[in-house]
């Protein structure tokens, strides 16, 4: 009953939204454990793909005759080109938040493990890949509480409906900056979470989370334009 209670409490969630948002705060130091670590890392990360859900759905049911013409439109699209039903289904909305966390999983591995070794490569001192994990969940988090907003930037300018050259390059300019939004405020709770529990020089913090993410980035925007 108390946990219901956090739950549809407004300040339950603006506590996490401030410590991300505003002033990371990061809830471990070097006396704690690496399972501890970990655990509140996943914590961050759960909470914020988990409201992201339930933001997605609140926001599918609330315009869902603007979506279900969306819908159609991408059927359209799709059936004009052969793609298949299960393609069509993955990518229309609500469905296509599938795409979201499945991409976010890939992110979380493979920024975890590069960075890792990274960090391993730049410094002397070993660290614990749980506590190093954890770390990089929470970080993670910062790059989630944009997704929130990319949502509604696509949901009024779907990327498959055409659109001149001046809103076009509005949308993408916006994509620029959500972007660099999210690299701010992860790359800033890396830092303060690296520097604190692991004593990380800041420079060398920042670049362990940095050249990851963007080798991700390259890659994706390869697929993409592919």
């Amino acid at each position: 009953m108390s946990f219901l209670k956090k739950i549809v409490s407004p300040a339950y969630h603006i506590l996490y939204w401030k410590n991300v948002i505003k002033n990371p705060v990061i809830e471990y130091d070097k006396s704690t454990s690496p399972k501890e670590v970990f655990r509140i890392g996943l914590r961050y990360f759960l909470y914020f793909s988990l409201t992201y859900m339930v933001f997605y759905f609140l926001l599918f049911l609330c315009a869902y005759p603007y979506y279900s013409k969306l819908n159609e439109a991408l059927r359209l699209d799709f059936e004009a080109k052969g793609n298949s039903s299960l393609s069509y289904l993955l990518n229309s909305y609500p469905f296509n938040v599938i795409y979201v966390f499945s991409a976010l999983i890939l992110f979380v591995l493979f920024v975890t493990v590069f960075s890792y070794y990274l960090a391993r490569f730049l410094e002397t001192e070993s660290r614990s890949f749980l506590a190093h994990f954890g770390v990089c969940l929470h970080s993670t988090a910062g790059l989630v509480s944009v997704l929130f907003v990319v949502l509604i930037v696509n949901s009024v300018f779907p990327f498959s409906q055409p659109v001149g050259y001046l809103l076009f390059g509005l949308l993408v300019a916006s994509w620029l900056i959500l972007f660099a939004a999210g690299l701010y405020l992860s790359t800033r709770i890396f830092i303060k979470a690296s520097y604190g529990y692991f004593n990380q020089n800041k420079k060398r913090a920042s670049l362990t989370w940095l050249l990851p993410l963007l080798v991700f980035g390259y890659f994706v925007f390869g697929i993409i334009t592919a």
